[in-house]
């Protein structure tokens, strides 16, 4: 029922400041939206598939004194995650410190990029909310620290400003291996894909997708992302399985580009990063793992769906035609968003969905465990 509520809550925002063009207040409100899913975030018990691994993890991670001393032992991870995760620890080894620490470092600089690249905040908030708040927060923590430094570095990106850019994606790699993708994204700003090419690149993709799966098993750099990516080497699409990453990946984020070029009269910054989440998309047919990077790119792609919204809105005269046009595109951004969590896991746990990682909601105040989940998370992961 909380996710309904706060949900409910940032869709009135929406409409009274951006939809309705209302001022009073709006930087409190953005305040306070802020600290619900905080709050939402960091009171959380036991709620999301990655965090109750990372649970298990953090009863083994070191605090400050033993990561001095190298008093501890433990696999390979990144040190600025060491370094977080030792900080949180010495305040307290209950997990939620962890929590309440990553909530707020995740959550200002998505709002703080919000901010900076939309005029319409409040309808920024409510995609975040909808397309990945639940999987930045609950789900990829280490992962999610790494792509707020890439967010916060994007300015320097669009402005050349290599230093301080590159200074970022160190940060953003000592946090997680992924993060080596920002040493590659300059490298694909002028690149444009129209919707043949980007086909095309898929359909090649699936032909080298074995070849390029067996080759990963004979690479061994990059130790903890290349033994990341050996787990993803075994999963092979199915033909039902490469038909949803083409419509995901592919068919859903050209129809948003295009639509996006023709109703967006302003100039933003943030078109080319569509390519390159075009481009990416694509490789995913070569090699799953690949929509890892794609989690740096989803921030900007609601961004661009936001002005499309808004465009949509203030483009059209007929008054019935714009709240329409612009409520479908929200709807089917949101349905397209929210499906893959509807997914059926019953082969895992009987009468169970994706969303079970997330639901029930339930907090450190009460710490009641949600039986499902623990054995869906565990079962999976052969914990």
């Amino acid at each position: 029922m909380i996710y309904f509520v706060i949900l409910f809550f940032l869709i009135v925002l929406a409409v009274v400041y951006d939809f309705g063009g209302a001022t009073f207040g709006r930087v409190f409100w953005y305040f306070v939206v802020f600290l619900v899913l905080v709050l939402l975030s960091g009171l959380r018990y036991r709620v999301g598939g990655d965090t109750l691994l990372y649970i298990v993890r953090h009863e083994r991670m070191p605090d400050l004194n033993q990561l001095i001393y190298g008093n501890f032992a433990f696999p390979k991870l990144q040190p600025l995650w060491l370094v977080f995760s030792a900080v949180a620890k010495s305040i307290s080894k209950e997990f939620y410190v962890l929590q309440f620490m990553h909530a707020i470092f995740i959550n200002f600089f998505i709002f703080h990029f919000i901010k900076k690249f939309t005029k319409h905040t409040f309808l920024g908030v409510l995609l975040y909310y909808i397309g990945y708040y639940f999987y930045f927060n609950f789900e990829i923590l280490r992962e999610s620290l790494a792509i707020v430094v890439f967010l916060y570095a994007l300015s320097f990106l669009i402005n050349k400003k290599w230093v301080p850019y590159f200074i970022c994606a160190i940060i953003t790699f000592q946090f997680h291996f992924s993060g080596i993708i920002l040493f590659i994204i300059p490298l694909l700003m002028k690149i444009k894909l129209n919707f043949l090419q980007a086909t095309f690149l898929f359909f090649i993709g699936i032909i080298l997708n074995s070849v390029f799966a067996s080759l990963v098993f004979k690479v061994n750099l990059l130790g903890g992302f290349m033994s990341n990516a050996k787990s993803y080497a075994d999963y092979s699409p199915s033909l039902i399985g490469f038909v949803s990453l083409y419509l995901l990946y592919i068919i859903y984020p050209y129809i948003i580009k295009y639509l996006a070029e023709k109703n967006i009269k302003r100039d933003i910054k943030l078109f080319p990063f569509l390519n390159i989440y075009l481009l990416i998309g694509a490789s995913t047919a070569i090699f799953f793992i690949f929509f890892r990077f794609l989690n740096y790119l989803t921030p900007i792609f609601f961004i661009v769906v936001a002005e499309l919204i808004m465009g949509v809105y203030q483009n059209q005269v007929d008054t019935f035609k714009k709240y329409i046009l612009s409520a479908f595109i929200l709807l089917f951004t949101t349905v397209i968003s929210l499906s893959p969590y509807f997914e059926d896991t019953s082969d895992i746990v009987a009468n169970s969905r994706w969303y079970h990682h997330w639901y029930p909601y339930t907090t450190i105040f009460n710490k009641q465990e949600f039986s499902k989940r623990e054995k869906l998370i565990f079962d999976k992961s052969n914990f």
